[in-house]
């Protein structure tokens, strides 16, 4: 697998006018090693790594070796760091096979594999559901002739018949269900019940005799990952879980149709964030980028290209590399089909869909778009905190806090000698009511990725608001000034486990409104 990846790189690399240099992979000669220096790493591997005459990026050389400039891998200095690891953005994707780190993969859907026959790659949908969505698809050809309808946006079911009653959530592991799967699909329903009013409660006659129905989940092992959307009254339905597809991420993203979730792409108004790129899909896969439309209102939140239940950009791709799905900013791909865990948004959806905080007799008010949650305080977007959402939760280093003056410079921290592993830093600028936010970068150098575009390190900005997914730059950042048009402003700045840059420099300006 080592000197498979080193081949995916060499292949990757020679597409780029400024690729890394790889020659010639085997044990160096006796020679070539006495004009190479080596790492014990590299060398228990059979590899040394150089700094070669002739060539523009970091290379690994084999064979005869002459006229070499050559360092350890994990002895190279800031300046050598800065200039060859910049060279190319593939760089540090050498770097991390040499160092036994993970590389980050293309986005493919777990969804996509191992199952035959599910709408749109997972989705079980009952006669009705069908009918329902070829009745949509007619009703807006209708609206494309300018016939009105009442259509409204939606990421959920539109009757609450497909709702779970009483907010419980019947289920039951068959038999062959093995213990690491049910480990993971806890831990995916133990997310779900402790972010909303809802309960997974373990099927049981008494359980039938205390609900009136025996409508419940039946978790079974899939070649792929599938599941209803919402209750579909048909006594046990299954939600199936297979190899590929039995983390976390993927489990919820499941559930969330279970608990009544549609794709965040179907919405109505999705072309106006997002565009499919249907000559890129495969022809047998087209029907799993309709849009479709309800005449209820089941949701007023906006659009969440960083919804668990959001395709990827390459979702269904014909070559498996090519975006299907694109979005107008491309800083916001790096956000597009994650199945980390469940957005804010997705979360809150849930708290409305089954009406949460109803008994609720006091209801406080929730600052930077938090919402009154099932124990009736405020639920604060990612990263914010305090009984109101003004504040910003603790970071891992020394970094973050509330900005409450009217200029300031925010620094990764380390800036200029390297920030530290795996930081999480969160800042909330915050200005009066009537207020906008000028960013400005100084210096930005962090590490990238062009396969996955910021997978490792990152400094994300919530340009949209502070409750969705924002921006993520990485390499050598924005080129332009950001202009936010609101008042409170969230920046979160990531590093992962390995390999630091510089860091960034920037400043911030509130402009108040004349």
């Amino acid at each position: 697998m080592f000197a498979a990846d080193l081949v995916h790189l060499i292949a990757a690399a020679s597409a780029d006018d400024e690729a890394i240099s790889i020659t010639h992979i085997h044990t160096p000669s006796p020679a070539a090693t006495n004009n190479c220096c080596h790492h014990p790493l590299l060398q228990q591997r059979g590899f040394y790594f150089c700094r070669c005459q002739g060539f523009g990026g970091l290379g690994y050389v084999g064979g005869s070796v002459s006229r070499t400039d050559c360092f350890p891998l994990f002895g190279i200095d800031t300046d050598d760091k800065k200039k060859y690891a910049h060279s190319s953005r593939l760089d540090t994707r050498v770097l991390r096979v040499l160092a036994g780190k993970p590389l980050a993969t293309p986005r493919r859907p777990s969804e996509e594999r191992g199952v035959e026959g599910a709408f749109e790659s997972d989705m079980r949908l009952t006669r009705l559901q069908l009918l329902e969505i070829v009745h949509q698809q007619l009703q807006m050809k209708q609206e494309a002739r300018g016939v009105a309808s009442s259509r409204t946006r939606r990421k959920a079911v539109a009757s609450n018949t497909y709702l779970w009653p009483s907010k419980i959530v019947p289920y039951v592991f068959d038999n062959d269900f093995p213990e690491h799967f049910r480990s993971t699909a806890m831990e995916a329903m133990r997310f779900w019940q402790r972010n909303t009013c809802l309960q997974f409660v373990p099927f049981s006659d008494g359980l039938v005799q205390h609900l009136g129905h025996d409508d419940h989940v039946v978790f079974k092992v899939g070649k792929g990952c599938q599941s209803s959307i919402g209750r579909v009254r048909m006594g046990k339905q299954t939600t199936e879980i297979g190899d590929n597809c039995n983390e976390f991420g993927s489990v919820a993203h499941e559930l969330g149709h279970v608990l009544g979730f549609y794709h965040e792409h179907s919405r109505p108004d999705r072309d106006n964030y997002v565009t499919v790129l249907r000559f890129n899909i495969r022809s047998d896969r087209q029907y799993n980028f309709l849009k479709y439309s309800n005449t209820e209102i089941l949701t007023s939140e906006p659009y969440d290209i960083g919804s668990v239940m959001h395709y990827g950009p390459t979702y269904f791709s014909k070559d498996g590399e090519s975006r299907t799905i694109d979005t107008e900013d491309e800083s916001l791909r790096a956000v597009m089909g994650q199945r980390h865990v469940p957005s804010f948004i997705d979360v809150k959806t849930a708290n409305d869909l089954y009406s949460c905080a109803q008994d609720c007799r006091v209801w406080p008010e929730c600052d930077n778009t938090g919402y009154v949650g099932p124990d009736c305080t405020c639920v604060c977007p990612t990263g914010l905190g305090g009984w109101n959402c003004r504040e910003v939760k603790p970071s891992t280093a020394d970094c973050g806090g509330v900005l409450n003056d009217s200029y300031g410079v925010i620094e990764s921290p380390g800036y200029g000698t390297g920030y530290t592993n795996g930081v999480d830093c969160l800042w909330l600028i915050q200005g009066p009511g009537d207020a906008s936010v000028v960013l400005t970068f100084h210096y930005f150098e962090l590490e990238d990725d062009r396969v996955q575009p910021c997978a490792f390190d990152w400094l994300e900005v919530r340009t949209l608001g502070p409750h969705l997914n924002g921006q993520r730059f990485c390499g050598k950042g924005p080129s332009e000034d950001i202009r936010y048009p609101g008042n409170a402003l969230v920046l979160h700045f990531h590093s992962d486990e390995s390999y630091q840059f510089d860091g960034f420099q920037l400043s911030y300006t509130v402009v108040e409104r004349p």
